[in-house]
């Protein structure tokens, strides 16, 4: 069996790297899994090198952009690097030529590919992500699907409900955008686990040669995607505790109390210090993913609107009080220790069997 997995798969975003990869990974346990090649001259456009917009400040993104060339340039090496390696890409396709792709069943998800705003940067859906290029007859299936914050109008529901309604199985992320759906559809949607979580500790650590190492010196992993001020407050009070804090942040300027930025990390370097770190700060819904799955003590910081999926996850799993909404929550934060984690991960191989099993019922029927 040949299977197409559309996804967004080329960003230079650490997120949409490791779903992409893990959805890969689990799907090749059924058959001989593609990545479609798929090129989204959007996301291009979002993650290239130089990405200024026409504002008034115009200057500034400019030069701001010069002084973090070397960085982006390496990261992106790195990126690229990883795409070689561990994706197991097709030939190149676009808007244009993707409905000549052939393959037994598809696949699509995870990561917000219904959400518009992030395919075409405006209210126009993408068809192409809700597999509407492909011919009558052949299975869909999707796979922690998700539109983030994103609502449809009235009219674009319609769309989705014609469009969701050719698939055989339909998966989401996030208990929300489940509930969403299932009003514009009448049900028949299922939430399931982020798919960076279907891989084991053990397998990430295996496949991607990570190194547990136990005799470096001590620090604290500070991985931040929007920066929230919330998250500079929660940095200042750690730093006085001593211990080294290193931050995996593209910013051209250092959050005040880090010790070493890194700007230019590729994907594995960024789970290796999420791996030897003695605590997580993190913003990001992936960082909370893999601090829970590698054991971590950690705290996740809250971002605002954008913390649902932090929050649902956390849910899952029985950790609520990891979420962090103000110092006086970091204040009162106690180690996670060897028994709550006992209890989570026993949660969370309760949900990541529900997850496989779905899969396993929607690629064999």
């Amino acid at each position: 069996m040949k299977i197409g997995l559309l996804t967004i798969h080329n960003a230079l975003n650490y997120g949409a790297v490791f779903q992409a990869y893990a959805t890969q990974e689990v799907l090749s346990r059924h058959g001989k899994t593609e990545i479609i090649n798929y090129k989204n001259s959007h996301i291009e456009k979002v993650y290239s090198i130089f990405n200024v917009k026409p504002n008034s400040k115009i200057l500034r993104h400019l030069v701001r952009d010069l002084l973090l060339l070397k960085s982006k340039v390496t990261k992106k090496v790195k990126f690229n690097c990883f795409f070689d390696d561990y994706f197991n890409l097709s030939e190149e396709y676009n808007f244009n030529n993707i409905s000549s792709s052939k393959y037994d069943l598809y696949v699509c998800g995870s990561d917000q590919i219904w959400n518009p705003k992030v395919t075409n940067g405006c209210d126009i859906i993408n068809e192409d992500y809700f597999l509407g290029f492909i011919p009558t007859g052949v299975k869909k299936i999707s796979y922690a699907s998700s539109l983030g914050n994103y609502r449809f109008d009235i009219k674009q529901e319609k769309q989705v409900k014609y469009l969701l309604g050719t698939f055989d199985y339909i998966s989401v992320r996030e208990k929300d955008g489940t509930d969403y759906l299932e009003s514009i559809l009448g049900g028949r949607v299922k939430q399931v686990l982020d798919p960076t979580l279907l891989l084991s500790k053990e397998e990430w650590i295996g496949k991607l040669n990570l190194r547990q190492k136990h005799d470096i010196e001590e620090y604290i992993l500070v991985y931040t995607v929007p920066r929230s001020s919330l998250l500079k407050d929660v940095v200042d009070f750690y730093s006085k505790t001593g211990i080294k804090i290193i931050a995996v942040d593209s910013n051209l300027i250092k959050i005040a109390g880090v010790d070493e930025q890194v700007r230019d990390a590729g994907p594995q370097e960024l789970l290796n210090l999420i791996l030897n770190a003695k605590m997580v700060l993190t913003d990001s819904f992936h960082g909370v993913c893999f601090a829970i799955n590698f054991k971590k003590d950690f705290a996740a910081i809250s971002s605002g609107t954008l913390s649902n999926r932090m929050k649902n996850i956390l849910s899952l799993v029985g950790m609520e009080d990891r979420f962090i909404e103000s110092l006086n929550d970091i204040r009162a934060l106690e180690p996670i220790n060897d028994e709550v984690y006992l209890k989570s991960l026993l949660l969370l191989e309760e949900h990541k069997k529900i997850s496989i099993d779905y899969l396993k019922k929607a690629l064999s029927n």
